[in-house]
């Protein structure tokens, strides 16, 4: 169970570095490039200025920051960090991940870099080019801009863009094992899947790539069209296989499905045999899509 704060005594950064030992302290600073630096503890950390280096043990600390290019690294427990402005770097510790344990980070509005270990976090950041890897266990990220690029540990985990009117494009999402969620908008982004269960939605304005790893799995995409320049990416999946654009009937089977959970449909599914796996992927409400037209509009790629 987290631990809840006690009121703990208030330590004021004037010289603009502090360093202390294990507890949980109050710490505030309006020094820019300072360094913070604490043990073992539940601490509140406050900084207003920019480039402020801040480290903490194992605990529960409450970080934020307004001045941006902040670079905080924390220990495991359950951390609530919130950043303002663009380079900031978060490296979490992780948390023990059950059901009450979770991290929030937001990162900023831009040129973030978040690492975080296992265990189950909610990480948010706007402005692009922002690139996030978390590790096992449950996690929300929700990002907005250009140029992203999120990378997801084995588990469950949803990424989705940060309300309705963002827009992101040209982002690169890599899942691991597990169900994953994803909620695209935009054009040009590329999904890497996991070997687990995938569920990717809302690929409507085009130009985005779907790769299927080696290992196989069962993907579910909403919105795919042969006419706006998706893709998938059977590559990995064929690799060894000798599969050629001649050959390709011999690996990749397509079939029509038009009932689903008792509900009526037109999806397009695809059984793609690999040299050692087998992938599933289901092209939701397409009507009638052959591996013929897939080759002809060039939307996939052996």
């Amino acid at each position: 169970m987290p631990r809840s704060h006690q009121t703990p005594p208030t330590l004021t950064a004037t010289t603009g570095s502090v360093t202390d030992g294990d507890g949980d302290f109050a710490i505030t600073n309006s020094t820019a490039n300072a360094s913070i630096t604490v043990g073992n503890g539940n601490s509140i950390i406050q900084e207003t200025a920019a480039g402020v280096t801040i480290t903490t043990g194992t605990g529960n600390q409450r970080i934020s920051d307004t001045g941006g290019s902040a670079a905080v690294t924390t220990g495991t427990g359950d951390q609530s960090i919130t950043l303002f402005g663009t380079g900031n770097v978060v490296h979490a510790g992780g948390n023990a991940g059950g059901f009450s344990d979770l991290t929030t980070i937001n990162a900023g509005q831009g040129s973030a870099t978040v690492v975080g270990g296992d265990g189950n976090y909610i990480v948010g950041a706007s402005g692009g080019s922002n690139t996030i890897s978390l590790g096992a266990g449950a996690g929300l990220v929700a990002v907005s801009g250009t140029g992203n690029s999120v990378t997801t540990g084995s588990g469950w985990h949803a990424i989705v863009t940060q309300d309705a009117s963002s827009v992101i494009s040209a982002d690169t999402v890599t899942l691991g094992s597990g169900t994953n969620l994803v909620f695209l908008s935009g054009s040009g982004n590329t999904v890497n899947d996991g070997s687990g269960t995938d569920f990717i939605m809302g690929s409507r304005t085009g130009n985005d790539t779907f790769v299927t790893n080696a290992s196989g799995g069962t993907d579910t995409i909403g919105g795919f069209s042969l006419t706006n320049g998706d893709k998938l990416d059977l590559s990995q999946l064929l690799s060894g296989t000798g599969a050629t654009d001649a050959t390709l009937s011999s690996f990749v089977t397509v079939a029509q499905q038009t009932s689903h959970f008792g509900q009526s449909t037109a999806d397009t599914v695809l059984t793609v045999h690999g040299s050692s796996a087998t992938a599933t992927i289901m092209l939701q409400h397409t009507g009638t899509i052959s591996l013929s037209d897939l080759q002809s509009h060039g939307s996939i790629i052996a």
